[in-house]
């Protein structure tokens, strides 16, 4: 983050932790439990195998901090401003939230491994915007990143290609990789 943090999960524990390079300070964020998320419904895409925390990301646009929970099907949020780190969890209407990126607007965006489709979280109003990836059956997006222009870029395990979708026009490009398992 800009005071240098270096922030990361433990995909065992349910925390997410910030590291000061230069004390080597870390300070840990209790994250929330399962029925506390907002959406929360049980039985709906949560892995009996427990939380898995996955990705995680600053964003530029309020200073906070996103994480995903691969196993327990959720988003979190962690506002480093308020003591103890005020921290809100939600869960998204698809399966399988992985790296995802917060755009320079404040929108969380989430690949569904699980689904075959993104998901925009505006955290102001707290709603989704889910979309179907292109040929979504054969896709298992992994990973996402926005740009500077607000261009959403996938990548998956099943489909050797990357997909760019303009969220302003949304319209999907994909663009084939020329050697097989290149995700």
């Amino acid at each position: 983050d800009p005071e240098g943090l270096v922030w990361y999960t433990d995909c065992g524990m349910n925390s997410c932790f910030s590291l000061h390079p230069k004390s080597l300070h870390v300070t840990e964020y209790k994250l929330l439990q399962q029925d506390q998320a907002v959406g929360y419904v049980a039985g709906r895409g949560e892995a009996a195998s427990g939380i898995t925390l996955y990705g995680i990301d600053y964003s530029p646009y309020d200073g906070t901090i996103w994480y995903t929970k691969l196993g327990a099907n959720r988003i979190g949020r962690i506002d480093p401003t308020v003591e103890g780190g005020d921290i809100k969890e939600w869960a998204p209407p698809f399966r399988g939230p992985r790296r995802h990126h917060v755009a320079p607007n404040g929108h969380v965006w989430v690949p569904g491994f699980g689904s075959g489709v993104i998901g925009a979280f505006d955290p102001k109003t707290e709603e989704w915007k889910v979309y179907d990836l292109p040929n979504g059956s054969n896709q298992i997006p992994y990973a996402l990143n926005v740009d500077k222009d607000g261009i959403v870029w996938v990548c998956g395990t099943n489909n050797d290609a990357i997909v760019r979708f303009d969220p302003e026009t949304k319209e999907f490009v994909t663009f084939r990789m020329p050697t097989r398992v290149t995700f």
